[in-house]
């Protein structure tokens, strides 16, 4: 297994300068759970802050070819400052009616006051009309700070969050579908009817419908193949990406990179080959291999197989170059929490986050991911909780945050919150794999195979998703099905890196399966290699310990019994089965055969139970002492001196 040197002590990855909206790291691959596999990956361009308010189309992308002239404004303060100062005047007045002056004046102060707010409302249009040239601009000679910095004070200034108002004005369908079909051939810039169509399925996401949104983002892609915004919203549509018609608007060149670069960007979990023969290409054909899209993609390869050595090592380097990278710094928070050695890295990681961009969600999905390792479960999901509120779309703390619920028992509160996850983000198979699994702790197991089930409908190959069918198939009694799932599930964890004592309860469970079938050599097999990745696994022996009662051997039982009870010692199966090793023993065996008597013991005309004096096999005849000696020595008027002396001691 390849293993690779960390990065430096000293190196820490900085937050990110500006945040992405959601989709650049909000795949839920990039959450930590025994199976990360399990979030759109976003080029390295800075992007405008996230607000989570209603633009979200980068400022610093759009140019002056934006869609900016038909953004709404905000309606104007009414700070109204002639109707601050003049009706302060009017309220001074003494109190009467029907005074023509008075009636003149507040007439005066109200038309000056609309006046003025009329005129402090185009003032404040002029400003922001201004403030959006200069966006464009900066975009334009690549001062993108300079953009992402007008941008935001354009954002806070018009942003309103009305979203169904927004949706009227763009409408509820595209209205150019045929004439945006119709348009062919390649194209220097972007359709703006695909802009619209993405930001139409923004309105539908912040809506949380999230079936229309789908439907906008796909036929913004339809429009035209090089929205990459709209791609990231829809990165888990293998076919539909794959077959996209690139070649129809782009020339040949130009359409197999655009290509190679969508599906390298695709889920790592399913089409594990096609993936990796697209980055092949990328490097050998482009030269793409420092490219930081092309090491995200090997990176969550490897975080998806469990390789967190080879995973962290690759984000180490990314995030070298780019610190606070958006899609490489949840995967290398998410190794560090698998790799031991690492937790104080972690600790300090999370630490500089917070003082360096204490905005940011991945910041507070640090600071929770560090609790969650110490096991304080409360003030991890206290700090997940923010990381939702600063990202709704934010997959991996959605997935820590049920994560939670789940290692305190709160099983109908984890699966409330594992749906959530599943209705945010569709299209991945861990969400209804831990839904299952809580069903399954719930004692469900028929609702938790139809979750099952559907996950491996995504990812058939998934370790810990074979462990779960495997338990399942147990359950209703299927020992076949049972062992084909959890020798495929070792086999998946062969490749995986870090702790793999968390597969010895997978031998458990196959050497279960065996027992039951009566193939006990294969089960004892099993148990072995349960106790070899965990020697302290109590489970393990008391299993040993009956297939040894069960050929016969009730002593090498017994043994095991005692060493299951002595890493657990209220495990309440093995007392009772250690109780009933105990009374066979008693009553079945030959007393001859007990370990520890001695070797004469066996003489096949001996009973132990009524033994003559004498008999070598107890050792020497202890030594009679003679009364006439005693006698003549005086130890015989002395004992009688004794006896005499405490019967007087008794009547006294």
């Amino acid at each position: 297994m390849p293993t690779h040197t960390p990065p430096p002590a000293t190196f820490t990855p900085q937050g990110p300068a500006r945040r992405r909206l959601p989709g650049s790291a909000a795949r839920i691959s990039t959450s930590f759970s025994f199976n990360p596999n399990d979030s759109s990956y976003s080029d390295v361009s800075i992007m405008s802050p996230s607000r989570g308010r209603a633009a979200f189309i980068s400022s610093a992308e759009q140019g002056n070819m934006s869609m900016s002239q038909v953004s709404p404004a905000r309606t104007p303060l009414r700070r109204g400052t002639a109707n601050s100062i003049l009706g302060r005047w009017s309220r001074a007045q003494p109190p009467g009616t029907g005074t023509s002056s008075r009636s003149r004046l507040c007439d005066t102060s109200v038309e000056a006051s609309d006046e003025l707010e009329d005129l402090e409302g185009d003032a404040r249009d002029n400003m922001i009309a201004s403030m959006r040239v200069w966006r464009g601009d900066a975009a334009i000679h690549n001062l993108y700070e300079t953009a992402a910095f007008w941008a935001d004070k354009i954002l806070s200034l018009t942003g309103q969050e009305k979203y169904e108002e927004a949706l009227e004005m763009i409408g509820e369908t595209n209205p150019f579908r045929k004439e945006s079909i119709a348009e062919v051939g390649p194209l220097d810039g972007i359709r703006l009817h695909s802009t619209m169509c993405f930001l139409r399925g923004i309105l539908y996401l912040r809506l949380s419908s999230m079936a229309l949104a789908k439907e906008s983002f796909i036929e913004a892609l339809v429009i035209d193949v090089k929205n990459y915004d709209a791609f990231r919203e829809i990165v888990e549509e293998w076919e539909f990406v794959n077959n996209l018609s690139y070649r129809s608007q782009l020339g040949p060149e130009e359409a197999t990179f655009v290509r190679l670069m969508y599906l390298s960007k695709l889920r790592k979990d399913a089409h594990v080959s096609e993936i990796a023969a697209v980055r092949r290409e990328l490097i050998d054909n482009y030269g793409l291999g420092d490219n930081p899209d092309v090491l995200v993609g090997l990176a969550e390869e490897l975080f998806a197989r469990y390789k967190w050595e080879d995973c962290y090592s690759v984000t180490s380097k990314i995030l070298a170059r780019i610190p606070g990278h958006p899609s490489a710094l949840p995967l290398h928070l998410a190794c560090m929490h698998y790799i031991p050695r690492l937790r104080s890295s972690l600790f300090m990681l999370a630490h500089d986050l917070v003082q360096q961009d204490p905005d940011a969600a991945t910041t507070w999905y640090a600071v929770g991911l560090w609790y969650f390792t110490g096991k304080r479960w409360a003030e991890a999901r206290r700090h997940f909780s923010k990381a939702n509120l600063i990202d709704p779309r934010f997959a991996p703390a959605w997935i820590a945050f049920a994560h939670s619920f789940a290692w305190e028992g709160e099983h109908d509160h984890a699966i409330t919150a594992y749906s959530t996850a599943a209705r945010l983000f569709p299209g991945s198979h861990l969400t209804l794999l831990f839904i299952g699994m809580e069903h399954l702790q719930l004692s469900s197991s028929q609702l938790a195979e139809e979750f099952f089930l559907a996950s491996a409908a995504l990812h058939p190959s998934d370790p810990l998703l074979l462990n779960e069918l495997g338990v399942t198939a147990y359950d209703r009694g299927d020992m076949g099905a049972a062992i084909k799932y959890f020798e495929r599930a070792i086999a998946g964890a062969g490749e995986m890196q870090g702790r793999t004592a968390a597969w010895a309860v997978t031998h458990a469970n196959l050497g279960h399966a065996y027992r039951i079938s009566g193939r006990y050599a294969e089960a004892r097999a099993a148990y072995a290699g349960c106790i070899a990745l965990d020697p302290t696994n109590a489970t393990a022996y008391a299993s040993q310990a009956m297939l040894a009662q069960l050929e016969g051997d009730v002593r090498t039982a017994i043994a095991l019994y005692h060493r299951a009870l002595a890493l657990v010692p209220q495990e309440p199966v093995a007392t009772v089965l250690l109780e009933m090793a105990l009374k066979e023993q008693v009553e079945c065996l030959d007393p001859t055969t007990l370990p520890g008597l001695p070797a004469a013991i066996a003489r096949s005309d001996l009973d132990p139970f009524n033994v003559s004096k004498g008999n070598p096999a107890f050792g020497p005849l202890p030594v009679e002492a003679d009364p006439k000696s005693l006698e003549e020595a005086g130890g015989e008027s002395l004992m009688s001196d004794l006896v005499e002396e405490s019967m007087e001691i008794e009547d006294d």
